[in-house]
């Protein structure tokens, strides 16, 4: 409740509320398994029309696609039946990527060979041969990572590709050993 002139009270937005209970269990559900604040950010941003739950992971220890799993059942997002387009009111969207702090060792180590992969698309093996890379030979700036059990990456640049290629280390899809 709320002071007003007069004395009179009123009660907060009941919206503004309502929309900060996803963010809320979205940490109760993380704390549930273990995971704690200093590993995972989770931060709500209202704007009109909608709203966007930005969660963080800090910590390289702690798997994207669990906390994915976890987020993504509070996304609200209206489309359109036939087009699939969004529709335009009350939509919560979820985003949930790794902060590029708790990566930057892992990408620190992969860009200069990313950067040295040659310009002729030969395929160079990685951390042991469980990836392989080459760089497009049509245009330079393109790369593709690649492995067995997982689908291909494919990349507008070294330091994504990097980026993307530490996600996958830390983070391998269901199927593919850790490496």
């Amino acid at each position: 409740m709320q002071d007003r002139p007069g004395g009179a009270r009123r009660k907060k937005d009941d919206a503004m509320i309502e929309e900060q209970k996803p963010a809320d269990a979205i940490r109760a559900a993380l704390k549930a398994r273990g995971i704690t604040r200093r590993q995972v950010a989770v931060v709500h941003e209202h704007y009109s029309m909608g709203s966007t739950i930005h969660v963080t992971v800090k910590d390289p220890a702690v798997r994207l696609s669990a906390v994915k799993e976890i987020a993504k059942m509070y996304e609200n997002v209206a489309r359109d039946s036939y087009s699939g387009e969004f529709l335009s009111a009350g939509n919560r969207f979820v985003n949930v990527e790794y902060a590029p702090a708790a990566l930057a060792p892992i990408v620190a180590e992969l860009l200069p060979t990313i950067e040295a992969l040659p310009a002729d698309g030969t395929v160079v093996e990685l951390r042991g041969g469980a990836y392989r890379a080459f760089r497009d030979p049509q245009d330079g700036r393109m790369f593709a990572i690649v492995n067995a059990d997982g689908p291909d990456i494919y990349c507008c640049g070294a330091e994504f590709a990097a980026r993307q290629l530490a996600e996958r280390i830390v983070d391998p899809p269901v199927g593919v050993l850790a490496v």
